[in-house]
């Protein structure tokens, strides 16, 4: 769990910093995410590798996002659940 915590406040830096190349990261970016995880973590990856898991925990919260956006549904932060309404 910290090497993903690393990743995702390293991405989160990246973008702050140096803005996205289309919907992903700079190749400058990339590499110093990965020497980070290495540095901090001694966990080694490619830049393919480590760009899927972007572009996966993206879709995932692009999809919680909707969820929560939708009326009738309300996030609950101390359980971490989405009550839903009887509809869905």
């Amino acid at each position: 769990m910290d090497v993903l915590k690393t990743f995702l406040e390293f991405c989160i830096q990246e973008v702050s910093l140096n803005g996205r190349c289309e919907s992903s990261l700079k190749d400058e970016s990339w590499d110093r995410i990965k020497d980070i995880l290495v540095t901090k973590h001694n966990f080694v990856a490619t830049q393919k590798k480590i760009k899927n898991q972007y572009d996966y925990i993206k879709e995932k919260y692009q999809t919680w996002l909707s969820l929560t956006k939708k009326t009738g549904n309300i996030y609950d932060a101390t359980t971490n659940t989405i009550q839903m309404s009887n509809s869905e």
